[in-house]
């Protein structure tokens, strides 16, 4: 054997040794956490086990005789498999007719602030034209004044902007990602002066639609505000439902369906003097008997990107002819 050999065989000898005392070592070890563990919480083997677990007494520690046992999952979820507790009421089964409903609330003389809306202001001596090319209503109907006007804002049609066509590839690509011809805000639009309109739409509508409208602006002469502070929107119904008298900025009767009252636009958020003598009424009332006439309203109710023009029943609204108004938003 070559002292190289020798040197090589000791040197596995030397190792085997080590390996060999690091087992004992940790043997020993093992065995005197074992001790300590049966000193402190006795022998496990003579611990019985655990009884059945009950639903009837959910606060009773299952594993409290044996420490060394880790709680069981159904001592703390029990209550997920209990029955369930009424957190409401049970709903009336009560059923009211909506006809009888409608002619009860109509019968007298109410108002109410609409909620959630907000105040666009379009002026310039282009304001006409400049909405003419964007909502499916005609502009003309509002332009010498009158009640406010009902009409919504679209999806952009492909290569088509501001009125103009451009081929761009870039244009036709960001294009048709989007569905065209899709509603994106329902608007009531409001004569304030014959160059200038007031569009009452969403409260979360206001913001989006200000930079949709900004995109088609080019060199129009047309301003557009955020003026939702300066004004609150009303409507109110009933027997003495009248314009007659002003008090308000704009307004007038309601156009998306037959009995729904008046609309109109108040500065800051004073009632109007006409409707002095109107009971208030709760936004509820008035979100309930909006659906029941069958009026969408709203974000909520017009998906935007989503919903068709016809299919949310814009043109019996009187939202507008969609075959000849040519919108070229």
């Amino acid at each position: 054997m070559t002292p190289r050999m020798f040197r090589t065989a000791a040197m596995a000898g030397r190792i085997g040794r080590m390996q060999w005392g690091w087992r004992v070592v940790g043997a020993e070890r093992g065995e005197r956490r074992a001790e300590l563990r049966r000193k402190v919480y006795g022998d496990r083997r003579k611990i019985l086990p655990n009884p059945s677990p009950s639903l009837d007494n959910p606060n009773k520690d299952l594993n409290m005789n044996n420490p060394l046992r880790p709680p069981r999952l159904l001592s703390r979820f029990h209550h997920l498999l209990s029955p369930p507790k009424l957190l409401h009421r049970p709903l009336s089964t009560t059923a009211i007719p909506a006809t009888s409903y409608l002619a009860t609330i109509n019968a007298s003389n109410r108002l109410v602030a609409v909620p959630n809306r907000g105040i666009v202001r379009a002026e310039g001596r282009d304001a006409v034209k400049f909405l003419q090319g964007l909502v499916t209503n005609q502009m003309g109907r509002v332009e010498n004044g009158g009640d406010p006007m009902l009409a919504a804002f679209l999806t952009p049609q492909v290569g088509r902007v501001g009125g103009g066509r451009r081929l761009l590839f870039n244009q036709l690509a960001s294009d048709a990602l989007h569905l065209q011809g899709r509603v994106l805000y329902d608007a009531l639009i409001h004569p304030l002066a014959p160059t200038a309109f007031l569009l009452e739409v969403s409260a979360a509508a206001v913001a989006p639609l200000l930079v949709h409208l900004k995109k088609y602006v080019l060199r129009a002469k047309v301003s557009l505000a955020d003026v939702s502070s300066e004004y609150t929107p009303w409507a109110a119904w009933g027997p003495g439902a009248s314009v007659a008298g002003g008090g308000f900025a704009a307004g007038g009767v309601d156009p998306r369906g037959v009995g729904l009252g008046l609309r109109v636009l108040g500065v800051g958020d004073v009632k109007p003097a006409p409707f002095a003598a109107f009971n208030l009424a709760t936004p509820e009332e008035y979100t309930l008997r909006r659906i029941l006439n069958a009026v969408p309203e709203g974000m909520d109710d017009f998906h935007t990107g989503s919903s068709l023009p016809l299919e949310s029943n814009l043109d019996f609204m009187s939202g507008g002819s969609l075959l000849d108004n040519g919108a070229e938003g």
